[in-house]
């Protein structure tokens, strides 16, 4: 008998248990029993719990669930002393002729408790409940309560193994995850591929038995179990996936799903081929995807006799996904795959030299830099990565058979980065706080260091981890060697012990209906970093590493020297440079490595040189450059970079920029691409990527080294290849210069690249997130503005404001960029008034203006002719006689905002005339220069013969590629596209004309709602609601009630697609 608790709580040898020798206890955290469960049989008897309890204590028996009935069960005694010494309690259940019952046997002290269940079965069996799926996403989450429930079988995945599906009403469309499924005789069997041995497929009947769970707060059917099932008498076809991405010369697995149809594979493109082609079942296709062929993008076509065919869309790749053991095999050449492992170590911090390290091997990374070169950049550095980070890069096969290490002449080469997992360094107990999220290469990773304190699972690597220094402890749910998306069993090969100390990473993981309370806090997708065995007193680690690893001297030098910072006996080796005449051969500790050479009359040479010490190794790379070889442009400050940069232009510069006085990151911008700095002197803007692991406030002095170019005319940083020598802090003072627009305008160039405030500013030319160009101006001077946020604002003409900048170039022309919403702050908002320019009357009948403003003050009105229309206070307006006239409508100046007035052309036409009037909208509108919008949550301003609409959600992929369309819909999120008239149609609207077009990915699966509001408010407070039916081709949507002066409102609710831009409309007709 196992009394884990007893051992947990207070460290007790096991034998001491079965005992009545007293023992000291040092601590004890709980009431401790040597079971948690008991079973009793449905005739009842009595069992004997074990209880250490060093509080007084009383028992209370209580339902396991609301279902459970415990009346008769009690406890003797049912109170008692608290104790060092192990008592005896006595549960007496009686006989049960109902249900499975569960009953809580609880024990409590002042501080502490403990708490064991009592499980007897009943002469009726097990307790089921039918209910609908929507009551069942209601119920609690409960493990000991089972639901029947009948549905239909949707997104079945691994059918041979879990049985994992969607269980769908079809009657009301509500589903849930049943996370999967087993024989009644056996139930915790969930991976015995019922599904599959069943011949169950999706469209078929099911009805299961199942418990409520849920999984990081979405419910779930758990425990569950098969009752019975009816196939599906309807014809259907169905694809696993809708789009695949594949390699050249790979295959894949495609799920076609069918039912009472014979159905046939084929593609628009002759490069995929299918094995098999045709059949009349459901099964799993292997799809080839050719090396030849044209093109990158093809289409399968999944079709049947009388069904509507589905398709599934292929990017043909030239980078294949592989394992490292399949990479190695792999032939050497150019042919690029991508890896996904972790890093085991870093050899060389400047080129980005290291091992690798998946489930499946190991291999060495000759360089890695951020993005795809040509040549190595060095800027790995800035990447901020560590052993143990997981990567995920794509490089080619290379070798280098004369590497002096045997396992460097395998290579990955021209390695770059395209996506990185970092982890955090945490305490069990900080974990434990952590927000549960365990998606794996997605959620957040930790970093946890603590002792192994009970292995639960060997061949999983399932056990309790504690920290230190306390007892605090969580339920490591499987440790691997390596990241792995499914448990490998490679714990064994670790070697760990109870007792060892490790360092591992995961996320932060719940299972919340685990039979054992201890393992309901959970980390999740657990790989190992290091151990030290239990007992032993870890030595210091071993430590050599170069701190400039890479030098790089002018053709004139003839000596370099490298930083060697170590604890341990090293050696160094030349790997190649036969121009060396002389260097250090072997040091101890930290020490110096000196290279001596003749100074340089020709090309651009290298030297290598290895240094080895106990069993680490670092390269070092020595590069001279040539004779007559422009030297590194060497800077004390940043005025002087930029200057040097500008003297420099297009063609660029290498600097050595020695920072006496740190420079401060100013401004992380959204496009992640650009960053900038700034000292006493000057800023500058750093375009192409952002460090990883920079904060605002980070600053630099010392020795960097980079590349600058002028591109449009403005000095940029474009690579920080070598900060080896720099020093890195923090401060909370960011730097801001405060400047009227005059002293600005009046020594430009100094001020390029700073963060400059602007105080007091006026609007004089409106400028928004959609509308990019605008100015303001102080008095006589003026600066022109450019918006680089995406980020939703407006800064209305006539408004005052505060106002944050970095003044730039583009093409000669000065300008300021403004990188964030909230760095333009008003003071006084401009007045606009939103007015339609034209309005048509005819003589004896009223329109409606329907203005709006954004001021708190009333509008006014007033008629230029009263003798042909005039104008009520709140802005209708009664034809008098024929001819035109100019209505003007006015705000004055209140608290917060201007004055402003706008004006528009009433047409007086006679009595009883019937021309209707037509608002066509088409695209690109007559605002397109202004309103290009690149994704599916932007809200931007159409314009057509002066009358505007504001559209939202809709993507014009900023009118490239021919675009005379939007598109709506994102698979990224929910979102709602719509288009609303700006200001309202002075005409009765009868109809709406809606085109949406045969785009390539049309799609209404995922629309949940579609129609058109009609209202006299700007904000639809108040509107009538026509549904819209959407289909292929002109939509007509019958107001039945027009009335004039209307504000409309197209909008569609649409979920979560399964592509971008499933609805396109490249037309609206409004007619009266």
């Amino acid at each position: 008998m196992k009394f884990n608790k007893i051992i947990a709580a207070i460290a007790l040898p096991l034998m001491a248990l079965f005992t009545s020798c007293e023992q000291d206890l040092e601590v004890a955290s709980k009431v401790s029993t040597d079971k948690s469960v008991y079973a009793v049989e449905a005739n009842g008897g009595e069992v004997t719990v074990k209880l250490l309890a060093p509080q007084d204590w009383t028992a209370t028996v209580s339902p396991a669930s609301s279902l459970d009935e415990v009346e008769g069960i009690t406890v003797e005694p049912a109170s008692g002393n608290g104790s060092s010494q192990i008592v005896e309690v006595i549960v007496k259940v009686p006989e049960n002729k109902g249900y499975n019952r569960k009953a809580n046997v609880s024990f409590v002290g002042e501080t502490i408790s403990g708490a064991i269940t009592i499980s007897q079965v009943g002469e009726k069996g097990e307790r089921l409940l039918e209910c609908s799926i929507a009551e069942f996403l209601k119920k609690p989450v409960d493990a000991s309560v089972y639901y029947v429930l009948t549905g239909v079988v949707a997104n079945s995945v691994n059918p041979d193994t879990y049985s994992n599906f969607d269980l769908v009403d079809p009657k009301t469309g509500d589903k849930v995850l049943i996370y999967g499924l087993a024989k009644k005789e056996d139930v915790s069997n969930q991976k015995i591929g019922l599904l599959k041995e069943l011949g169950i497929e999706e469209g078929d009947q099911i009805t299961i038995a199942s418990t409520r769970g849920a999984y990081n707060g979405t419910p779930q059917g758990m425990k569950s179990y098969y009752i019975s099932h009816k196939k599906s008498e309807a014809p259907m076809i169905k694809l696993g996936m809708s789009e695949v991405t594949a390699a050249k010369g790979s295959d894949f697995d495609l799920a076609v799903s069918s039912n009472m149809v014979t159905w046939t594979l084929s593609s628009n493109v002759s490069w995929l081929t299918f094995d098999p082609a045709t059949g009349d079942k459901s099964t799993t296709v292997k799809v080839s995807v050719a090396e030849d062929g044209e093109g990158t993008e093809g289409v399968i076509t999944l079709a049947a006799e009388g069904l509507e065919s589905v398709s599934c869309k292929v990017t043909r790749t030239d980078i294949k996904d592989v394992t490292i053991a399949e990479f190695l095999e792999a032939p050497v050449g150019d042919k690029p795959y991508r890896i996904v492992a972790k890093i085991e170590s870093i050899v060389n911090e400047q080129y980005g030299n290291l091992y690798a390290e998946d489930a499946t091997g190991r291999v060495y990374v000759y360089g890695l830099t951020a993005t795809k070169q040509a040549k190595n950049d060095k800027s790995f550095p800035t990447l901020g990565l560590r052993a143990g980070d997981i990567i995920t890069i794509v490089g080619t096969r290379g070798q280098y058979a004369d590497a002096k290490v045997e396992d460097q002449k395998e290579q990955v080469s021209g390695a770059y980065l395209e996506a990185s997992c970092k982890s955090t360094d945490v305490t069990i107990t900080e974990f434990l706080a952590k927000e549960v999220a365990s998606k794996y290469l997605e959620s957040p990773y930790y970093r946890l260091t603590g002792v192994i304190k009970e292995i639960v699972k060997e061949e999983y690597g399932n056990f309790y981890f504690k920290e230190e220094a306390s007892e605090t402890f969580v339920y490591v749910y499987g440790l691997t060697k390596a990241p792995v998306a499914k448990n490998d069993k490679s714990f064994a090969s670790l070697g760990l012990k109870v007792g060892d100390k490790v360092t591992l990473v995961g996320q932060r993981g719940q299972y919340p209906t685990a039979k054992v309370e201890e393992q309901k806090e959970q980390v999740s997708n657990a790989y190992f970093i290091s151990s030290a065995a239990g007992g032993d007193v870890p030595a210091p680690e071993k430590n050599l590493t170069v701190e400039n690893a890479a030098v790089e001297v002018e053709a004139t030098a003839t000596s370099a020297t490298f930083t060697v910072k170590s604890n341990v006996d090293w050696k160094v080796t030349k790997a190649e440079g036969d121009w060396i005449t002389k260097f250090t051969e072997s040091g101890s500790n930290d020490g110096t490595i000196t290279v001596e050479f003749a100074a340089n009359e020709g090309a651009l040479r290298t030297a290598k040189f290895e240094v080895a010490g106990a069993d680490k190794k670092v390269e070092i790379t020595l590069t001279q450059k040539a004779a007559g070889e422009a030297p590194a442009v060497e800077c004390k400050n940043l005025a002087e970079l930029n200057a040097a940069i500008l003297a420099a232009g297009e063609e660029g510069l290498d600097f050595v920029l020695n920072l006496s006085k740190p420079a401060v990151l100013t401004r992380i911008c959204a496009d992640n691409k650009t960053s900038y700095f700034q000292d006493e002197t000057a800023g500058v803007m750093f375009y192409g990527y952002v460090m990883e692991g920079a904060f605002l406030g980070l600053t630099i002095e010392g020795v960097v080294k980079g590349t600058g170019v002028v591109y449009n005319g403005l000095p940029e940083v474009v690579a920080f290849y070598d900060i080896s020598g720099a020093r890195v802090g923090a401060t909370a003072t960011i730097p801001c210069t405060e400047l009227t627009i005059a002293q600005l305008n009046a020594d430009f160039n100094k001020y390029l690249n700073m963060q400059v405030k602007l105080t007091g500013v006026e609007v004089s030319e409106a400028f928004s997130n959609s509308d990019k160009n605008g100015k303001v101006k102080q008095g006589a001077n003026e600066l022109a503005i450019y918006v680089k946020t995406t980020e939703a604002f407006e800064a209305a003409q006539g408004s005052k404001a505060d106002l944050v900048v970095f003044p730039a170039v583009f093409n000669a022309n000065k300008q300021a960029y403004v990188w964030a919403a909230d760095d333009y702050k008003p003071s006084v908002v401009g007045g606009q008034i939103t007015l339609a320019s034209k309005f048509t009357v005819n003589v004896g009948e009223t329109v409606s203006l329907g203005a709006t403003t954004n001021s708190t003050a009333t509008i006014k009105y007033s008629s230029a002719d009263e003798a042909i229309a005039t104008v009520s206070a709140d802005g209708v307006v009664t034809g008098i006689k024929e001819g035109e006239v100019e209505i003007t409508a006015s705000i004055d100046a209140v608290e917060g905002f201007t004055a402003a007035e706008a004006k528009t052309t009433i047409v007086v036409k006679p009595a009883g005339s019937s021309e209707s009037k037509v608002y066509t909208l088409t695209f690109p509108d007559d605002n397109s220069a202004n309103n290009a919008a690149g994704g599916y949550n932007l809200e931007w301003e159409a314009q057509k013969d002066g009358f505007a609409w504001t559209i939202s959600a809709f993507n014009n992929n900023k009118w490239g590629n021919e675009w005379k369309y939007i598109r709506g819909g994102s698979k990224k999120f929910e979102s709602t596209p719509s288009i609303a008239t700006k200001t309202v149609m002075p005409e009765a609207i009868s109809t709406i004309a809606i085109t949406f077009d045969d785009c390539k990915y049309y799609n209404t699966d995922n629309i949940k709602a579609a129609y058109v509001l009609v209202s006299t408010n700007a904000d639809y407070s108040e509107a009538a609601k026509y549904p819209v039916t959407i289909a292929k081709g002109e939509v007509e949507v019958k107001i039945t009630t027009p009335a004039k002066g209307c504000y409309y409102k197209l909008v569609i609710e649409m979920g979560k697609c399964n592509n971008n831009g499933e609805i396109q409309i490249s037309k609206l007709v409004y007619s009266e």
